[in-house]
């Protein structure tokens, strides 16, 4: 029966070339050749072989393999191993003659490319051995075998990425290209590498946007100046906590999309990390979305204050949730030891109406209700994103503060 497809071959030796000039294709021995230590591929799926053979039984072995002139396989490993599943005993292949260790290579990383492609790691390791052989920059690896700089970029990186990461690529929990780019940006912190790699590994949202908030987190946190202890005592402390949530409703709208996000347990040690100081009688204005309700009075108590109350911001569009579509946000009042209350006609009503901002900002409106409630203190805003006038301030966001 004849098995190999409708290909122009020589039936002998292997001597005679159907087209002089060209490449020779021949119909050779299937235990003739050999595969080759430098294929890139390292493995190669069952299920998948075993489709191929049954589709090789019945049209034949359309595409010849190409070997070159010790019958060592160049391309077509996949197609040869198939081949045997199939039972033929001579297969049609195209001899290539002196060719390079490169130029192999770069005939495989385009062939595995282009139709059964290589895992990640493999390509990867292919791209590294192919620039070393030709002594190939990255712009011309990328040229020859048809991938972007930054893809060729982002590859590379992978194998400096520590073996926990390449376990979970390996894994299939995160996806190789999200583990290349944070390898890529965080090349100089591997232990922040790992972090990020491991919660995006775990999160069930958008993982792209998730990686890129943790790496942008990463290095605000690198830049962060050294900041001497405010100076003062604070009658008035205003903060809105970047919380992290466990779960994200939206992934187009997840909270760390938009900016860092820290942990509870880092939010709790912050006034202690800062040196923030607070005054023996002092209110806290803390605010707190309703999922993180709980974390927020926790918070509460770790930086020495009792909860007493608190103002609901009713926003004029309607968010995300699991349970309920979030429209408010609560302003929670603490207090720390016996701060005077507001005169009666300086205590605002417990709900604020207000139009949303940009993502997590807050109303204007709540700056002045403090000033108001609280004439003459020291105030200090944590977390913040803007200086105002007659507050100090710290945050990542912040600009540099006028000398």
């Amino acid at each position: 029966m004849h098995l190999m497809g409708d290909v122009g071959y020589s039936s002998g030796d292997g001597v005679e070339p159907v087209n002089a000039g060209v490449p020779e294709i021949i119909a050779v021995d299937i235990d003739r050749l050999r595969p080759d230590p430098e294929q890139p591929r390292r493995s190669f799926d069952e299920e998948r072989l075993r489709a191929l053979a049954d589709t090789i039984k019945r049209q034949g072995l359309i595409e010849p393999i190409e070997v070159d002139e010790e019958w060592i396989i160049v391309t077509g490993e996949r197609r040869w191993r198939a081949a045997k599943l199939a039972g033929l005993r001579a297969v049609p292949v195209r001899v290539l003659r002196g060719l390079t260790p490169e130029q192999k290579l770069e005939r495989r990383l385009v062939e595995n490319i282009q139709h059964e492609p290589l895992s990640d790691l493999e390509k990867a390791a292919a791209i590294k051995r192919l620039m070393e052989l030709g002594n190939y920059t990255v712009p011309q690896v990328a040229q020859n075998v048809g991938l972007s700089h930054e893809e060729i970029r982002r590859l590379l990186s992978l194998l400096e990425a520590p073996p926990e990461v390449k376990q979970l690529v390996e894994e299939q929990k995160l996806p190789p290209s999200i583990a290349g780019e944070i390898i890529y940006s965080l090349k100089d912190k591997p232990e922040a590498a790992v972090e990020v790699a491991r919660r995006v590994a775990r999160s069930e949202d958008n993982k792209l946007r998730l990686a890129r908030a943790m790496i942008t987190e990463v290095k605000l946190k690198e830049r962060e100046p050294e900041i001497a202890p405010p100076p003062a005592e604070y009658s008035v402390i205003y903060a809105d906590p970047p919380w992290r949530y466990e779960f994200a409703p939206d992934d187009m709208r997840s909270v760390e999309a938009h900016y860092p996000t820290m942990e509870t347990e880092e939010i709790k040690g912050y006034l202690a990390a800062k040196g923030v100081r607070v005054a023996p009688d002092a209110v806290l204005f803390l605010w707190a979305t309703a999922p993180k309700l709980e974390d927020a009075l926790d918070v509460m108590r770790a930086w020495g204050f009792k909860y007493r109350t608190n103002m609901t911001w009713v926003k004029d569009g309607i968010g995300t949730g699991i349970w309920f579509r979030g429209q408010h946000e609560l302003l929670l009042l603490g207090v720390r030891g016996s701060p005077r209350p507001p005169a009666p006609a300086d205590r605002p009503p417990s709900v604020l109406e207000a139009p949303r901002g940009e993502h997590s900002e807050k109303p204007e409106a709540v700056y002045e209700i403090i000033e108001r409630m609280t004439p003459g203190a020291r105030r200090i805003e944590l977390f913040a994103r803007r200086r105002r006038p007659g507050w100090d301030a710290l945050g990542l966001e912040l600009e540099p503060a006028p000398a």
